[in-house]
């Protein structure tokens, strides 16, 4: 898949930044699918859901699955 293009105006684009309907930054992955998926799940927690998070004075966080890009594809 392409990285393409956004165009925040009109609302149109192709690519993955069609997916996100955005200009992400996005970079090429220098290791395995493991370790880069290890790496940006370490300090993950954009999601604002409370009921997502039951414990957050232990330091659990969301793995919300929003923003994961493999998901997005297969759809």
């Amino acid at each position: 898949m392409a990285l393409g293009s956004y165009n925040s105006k009109t609302k149109k684009g192709s690519g993955i930044k069609e997916i996100f309907q955005a200009n992400p930054h996005i970079e090429n992955a220098n290791e395995t699918e493991e370790q880069c998926l290890d790496y940006c799940g370490k300090d993950f927690d954009c999601c604002k859901n409370p009921l997502h998070n039951p414990n957050p004075k232990n330091g659990e966080k969301c793995k919300c699955d929003f923003f994961d890009l493999t998901k997005r594809l297969e759809e």
